[in-house]
């Protein structure tokens, strides 16, 4: 989907609406002709609300599908399967077309429409709702969560101090929320499915691309496809060298000294200060979370290894997020004075193309070698030493470095530009969610 086909997309369907000045109850943006108020109801008062199995069930090969939490954005991608036998046993409510899964353990309030006649086994992290089809519309139901206005009910009822943090089937049914009558809510229904099969079609054309871009990861660095030089000859044979052998720098946060040092010299600080401390978690939501860290200039100047003040990859290497690898632009940060936070690697390499490097740690045949070297005991980890012994076949030659990472980077731009697209169809529906709801 297009810029251009994006902005017509929303011409059009912004003519069926209007703006209104917001009553007591009623919305800010609703469809021409509809002006009643909507009414108040506790959740319990028109769902029938309903819990999973709260015991591990016998898995089999084949049998009735069982979803939990993970399944929860494709109820039909599970790998877990139940005998009808336990099914009928252990589900005396069953899962029906048109009921609604809904997170409440670990993720809370993300919901998922039952749209065909398979058979679904739950676990206990998933309420099952069931609606009054003389009052609720479900299609109108699984909107009306994902609106900010429920979320808010979901959150304030949410026990966040347990771990993982969940929300109580009872708690689920105290939530208030406001509804217009079934044609409306029909009509606010059928226009914001609308949007989501456009989300979705552009969710799968990403998709799409990065499964071919992680194929051509595999035909370059396999060897398999080969670039020429000028006069159209092979470059020279690829050599396996140690990532110690590659990479000028291997550091990580700790190298600056003893934790007592580091306690001593760096203190986190929630205001903006001299320099921004660079997590994991900054990285995975590409800085668009919130909670930020900052440093001093003096503790900024003592972790000098890890100043981001030049290009640079960072790999995990604690914990669930072992196996990813970012490549950092200095001057994309958001922050002026950037440095790498603790539980990541900062490597660099003069004599290399990084961008082709980091297109080399992209690779599955990388990431295999990768967890060779996580403990297989406690938490998933590996240092610096480890990350220096792992030998990868390589091009010696520049020339050749310059031209994969030229066309691996041109198709990643292509790759960013339709989640840019994605991110503004998503935005939109956010937009319109908070103001189509009470």
């Amino acid at each position: 989907m297009t810029n251009s086909e994006t902005k017509n997309f929303s011409q059009n369907v912004s003519s069926s609406y209007h703006l209104k000045d917001k009553g007591n109850n009623a919305p800010k943006l609703r469809f021409k002709g509809y002006n009643d108020e909507w009414k108040h109801y506790r959740l319990k008062d028109i769902v029938q609300i309903y819990d999973g199995t709260h015991q591990t069930p016998n898995y089999i090969d084949d049998g009735i599908k069982f979803v939990s939490v993970e399944n929860i954005n494709n109820l039909d991608k599970t790998n877990k399967y139940i005998s009808r036998e336990d099914y009928e046993k252990d589900f005396k409510i069953k899962p029906e077309i048109n009921d609604i899964l809904m997170t409440r353990i670990g993720d809370i309030g993300t919901p998922a429409i039952i749209n065909t006649n398979e058979r679904y086994a739950y676990y206990v992290s998933l309420a099952l709702l069931k609606s009054n089809y003389a009052i609720l519309a479900p299609k109108f139901l699984i909107q009306r969560i994902s609106s900010e206005q429920f979320q808010h009910e979901l959150w304030k009822r949410t026990l966040h101090v347990a771990f993982p943090k969940k929300i109580n089937k009872n708690e689920i049914g105290e939530c208030n929320v406001y509804i217009p009558h079934l044609p409306e809510q029909e009509k606010i229904a059928s226009f914001l499915t609308l949007i989501d099969k456009k989300i979705g079609k552009q969710k799968e054309l990403v998709e799409l691309l990065k499964k071919y871009k992680r194929g051509l990861l595999s035909q370059i660095f396999s060897q398999k496809l080969r670039f020429k030089d000028k006069n159209w000859n092979n470059y020279p044979d690829w050599e396996e060298k140690t990532l110690n052998n590659i990479f000028d720098t291997v550091t990580d946060f700790v190298a600056a000294g003893s934790f007592a040092d580091l306690r001593k010299n760096v203190q986190y600080n929630e205001k903006p200060d001299f320099a921004q401390l660079v997590r994991t978690i900054d990285l995975k939501n590409n800085f668009k979370n919130k909670d930020f860290v900052f440093i001093s200039e003096s503790a900024y100047n003592y972790l000098w290894r890890v100043n981001l003040n030049e290009d640079a990859l960072i790999l995990p290497n604690i914990g669930a997020n072992i196996g990813e690898v970012y490549y950092i632009y200095s001057f994309k940060l958001p922050y002026k004075n950037n440095v790498l936070g603790p539980n990541a690697i900062l490597l660099k390499s003069s004599n290399n193309n990084l961008y082709y490097l980091y297109s080399r740690c992209l690779t599955d045949n990388f990431r295999k070698q990768l967890f060779l070297q996580v403990g297989a005991s406690g938490q998933p980890k590996f240092n610096k030493t480890d990350l220096k012994k792992i030998k990868i076949k390589i091009s010696i030659n520049i020339d050749e470095q310059n031209k994969i990472s030229e066309f691996l980077s041109k198709f990643d731009e292509k790759i960013l530009q339709e989640e840019r697209i994605l991110d503004k169809l998503q935005n939109y529906k956010k937009g319109l969610l908070q103001q189509m709801f009470i």
